[in-house]
């Protein structure tokens, strides 16, 4: 949800409605990383073929694929907890 907000521009928004997230973002992110962002967008849209849009959606699938690892791990367990 956080990196939504970057690709679609809409940092200002984060900051105002979910300022917990934004926090979160900021340390996830990294302040300069953050605000970088913030600053180049200016509430448009990240361009696909810029940088930042291609960092933040690597980002996106690293996260992705830990959930993903970490639900398989968790199903495993649950399941050798019931048999």
């Amino acid at each position: 949800m956080v990196l939504d907000y970057h690709l679609r521009g809409e940092q200002a928004i984060l900051e105002k409605e979910h300022s917990e997230l934004a926090e979160k973002a900021k340390k996830y992110l990294g302040y300069e990383l953050y605000y970088e962002l913030s600053a180049k967008a200016q509430g448009k849209p990240l361009d696909p073929d810029s940088d930042e849009f291609k960092k933040i959606v690597s980002m996106s699938d690293e996260l992705n694929m830990k959930f993903h690892i970490e639900l398989s791990h968790y199903s495993k367990h649950l399941k050798d907890f019931i048999r």
